[in-house]
Parts: structure tokens; sequence; C-alpha cells
């Protein structure tokens, strides 16, 4: 309320009595604590119906301050865009190595350990397991095969049938060990694909 200036008669509903003296500051003509009677909020909109003739116009911006001022407000209270990993520090030796997540063809598991594979055939161990790499990226780029594979779009190289409607993937760079798409998963793969 400090951001807009209030010109018209307000009813506050809330569950905490704390914001009374602030709201007979502005303009307010009822202070409902939750759970709301019936005959309080009547009481209210009959104060609210007699004074909102009397309230001086809710005026529109009439400047680019005022609309950009309002647009900045709203922006507050959108809702905010997921922020998914860019890029993973990985240890090589005795070296720290930032690897770009563009960079990652796949994540795959085995004996418990978790490697991630670059598209030039590199592969490192990581900390994180495929649960938690699955929350860290971008579920436009990364999809979970099954239980041992995430992969991103560019490291699906050949989709095949294989029976009872499971696909068989060959992904790029290549893995000796047959991985496959569970029937149930096909679908959600398939549109993912799209």
């Amino acid at each position: 309320f400090d951001a807009v200036p209030v010109r018209a008669p307000l009813i506050f509903t809330t569950s905490f009595n704390e914001y009374a003296l602030k709201a007979f500051e502005l303009l307010s003509v009822g202070y409902l604590l939750k759970p709301i009677q019936a005959k309080d909020l009547a009481r209210a909109l009959e104060k609210h119906a007699y004074w909102l003739p009397q309230a001086p116009a809710l005026q529109q911006p009439d400047d680019e301050t005022q609309l950009l001022k309002m647009q900045q407000l709203l922006a507050q209270f959108a809702p905010a865009q997921p922020s998914y990993r860019q890029r993973f520090l990985l240890t090589a030796g005795e070296q720290l190595l930032p690897v770009a997540v563009e960079e990652i063809a796949y994540f795959y598991t085995l004996n418990e350990v978790v490697y991630l594979v670059r598209h030039d055939g590199r592969k490192f161990t990581l900390e994180h397991n495929l649960e938690k790499l699955e929350s860290l990226l971008d579920p436009a780029k990364f999809f979970r095969l099954n239980r041992q594979y995430l992969a991103s779009l560019k490291a699906i190289g050949k989709i095949h049938s294989h029976f009872l409607g499971k696909l068989k993937l060959e992904l790029l760079p290549p893995r000796p060990d047959e991985v496959l798409v569970s029937r149930e998963r096909t679908p959600l793969f398939k549109r993912w694909l799209e």
C-alpha cells in the first residue's frame, strides 16, 4: 500500500490483528479477522456501500512513471521462473573443471556411483544422485530415461521400438549396455521429444 495510493474504501480481511492501526490509516471501512462472521461481513459491506460514492474515483495511471510503478509492483507478485543449474564444478585429478550443462550428454549410475558424460566422451564422477540432478536440470533439456539414466536431448541418437512397448535408445556418445525406456515412461518420453 506504500507503492500505490489508496483512493477507495477498503475492507481488510486477515488472520492477524496487528495490522488494524495501519488499516485505518488507509481509508479502511472494515477490519475482519478470520474466521469471518457473516454479520461482521454484512456490516462492513454496508459501510463500504455508504462510503464508496463519496470516495474520489480511482484514477488510471496518467503518465508512464505511474504505469511503470504499477508494472514493477505486479512483477513482485509474479511467480518466479525456476532457476536451473548452468554448470557443474567437477574434479579431474587435482584440478577443478567447470562443465557447462550444454556440454553434458547424459548421467548414469553404476554400482551406486553417478557419472557425468560429456558430448566429447569424457566421463566424471559426481556427488549428486540422479533424483537430485533431475531437480537441478531443465526438464525441457534433460529426461529421466529409467532408474540408471538421465539424458540430454542432444544425446539421443537412434530410437528403436522394443518388445512390450519399451524403447531401446542409442546414446551419443555410445554406451556398451542396453539403454531402455520403460513402457510406462515411453509416452512421456515421446512428448518430451516433440
